[in-house]
C-alpha cells in the first residue's frame, strides 16, 4: 500500500461520514474506549445529577439566554433544545460526532442545529440527568 492510500485508511479510522433519517450528511469521530452510547448510559444510569445544580424545583427555573451565553466553554457547557436546557459538560466527550460538534451550540439556544441533524433523538431520555430548567421566552 502506498503512502496516499496509508493515509486514507488512517484517517478513515478516526473519522467517517454517514448520512441520517432526515438526509444530511454528518461526521463521526473516533471515541476512546467506553465512550460510545452504551458509555453514556452506564455512566449517566450511575449518577443522580449531572446538571450541576439542585434540580428540586426544575420545572420552575427559567433560564435567560444572558444566563445561557455564559455556559459555553468546554468545561461548563450548557444547550437549549426545544426550550429545554441542559448542562451537557459530561455528555460532551461521549457525543459520536465529537466535542466540536456540540461546542457549535455551547451556550445558546441549538434547536435549529439539533433538528437539522438529530430530530429523530430522544434527547429528552439522553440526557435526562443533565436538565436544568426551562429556557425563558420559549414556549415548551
Amino acid at each position: 500500500m502506498n503512502d496516499s492510500n496509508t493515509e486514507k485508511s488512517n484517517q478513515s479510522k478516526s473519522t467517517s461520514t454517514t448520512g441520517n433519517a432526515t438526509g444530511s450528511q454528518r461526521t463521526k469521530v473516533a471515541l476512546k474506549p467506553g465512550f460510545g452510547l452504551m458509555g453514556w448510559i452506564r455512566f449517566s444510569s450511575s449518577a443522580k445529577n449531572l446538571s450541576g445544580i439542585d434540580n428540586e424545583n426544575d420545572e420552575k427555573r427559567f433560564i435567560t439566554l444572558n444566563e445561557l451565553s455564559k455556559h459555553d466553554k468546554p468545561d461548563d457547557c450548557w444547550i437549549a433544545i426545544r426550550g429545554k436546557v441542559f448542562n451537557i459538560t459530561s455528555y460532551l466527550e461521549y457525543h459520536p460526532g465529537g466535542v466540536e460538534e456540540l461546542m457549535k451550540g455551547a451556550g445558546q439556544n441549538a434547536t435549529n442545529m439539533f433538528e437539522d441533524v438529530h430530530a429523530w433523538v430522544n434527547y429528552e431520555s439522553l440526557l435526562q440527568k443533565c436538565y436544568i430548567g426551562r429556557l425563558s421566552g420559549f414556549d415548551l
